[in-house]
C-alpha cells in the first residue's frame, strides 16, 4: 500500500537533495534501489520516495508500507514554499475541488467507448485519461 503526493510548485529535483532539509531533519537516504530517477528521503524513522522526471523536477512522491511522512512533506513544503497534495485530493489532479474532479470522473464514465472495451482496452483508456489530467497539472505548476 502506498500514497502518491504531488507538489503545488515545480520544485528541482537537486535543490530538494542538496542538503538544505539538513535543517529540518530531513536527508537522502543512500539506497541499492535509487536511481537517476528515484531518491529516498528519510527523517530517520519514517521515508518518502521523491520521483524526478526527465527535467529534473520532482513529479511526484510516494510514501509506501507504514512510512508517516508527515515530518518530511512538512520539510519540502516549508522550504521550497509550496503545498503538497496528496492522491486523495482533487488538485492532485489538477482539479480545484471534489466536485470539479467528480464531475471529470462522471464525464469519463459517460462515455460509450469506455463501456465498450476489454478490460485491458478500459484500463488503458483510463491511464491515457489519469495521464493527460496529470500532464494538465504540470502545465498549471510550470505556469505558477
Amino acid at each position: 500500500m502506498s500514497t502518491d503526493y504531488r507538489l503545488e510548485k515545480c520544485v528541482r529535483a537537486a535543490d530538494v537533495l542538496d542538503g538544505r532539509l539538513t535543517a529540518f531533519g530531513v536527508w537522502e537516504q543512500l539506497s541499492e534501489y535509487a536511481t537517476e530517477e528515484s531518491k529516498c528521503l528519510t527523517d530517520g524513522r519514517n521515508c518518502i520516495w521523491l520521483y524526478i522526471n526527465d527535467g529534473g523536477f520532482v513529479c511526484s512522491l510516494s510514501a509506501y508500507v507504514a512510512s508517516s511522512p508527515s515530518k518530511i512533506l512538512r520539510a519540502i513544503s516549508t522550504v521550497f514554499d509550496t503545498e503538497i497534495f496528496s492522491e486523495h485530493e482533487p488538485q492532485f489532479y489538477g482539479c480545484d475541488s471534489e466536485e470539479e474532479l467528480q464531475a471529470a470522473m462522471d464525464q469519463m464514465c459517460k462515455e460509450p467507448e469506455r463501456n465498450t472495451g476489454a478490460p485491458d482496452e478500459i484500463d488503458d483508456e483510463l491511464d491515457a485519461r489519469v495521464a493527460a489530467m496529470l500532464s494538465t497539472l504540470e502545465d498549471k505548476m510550470g505556469r505558477a
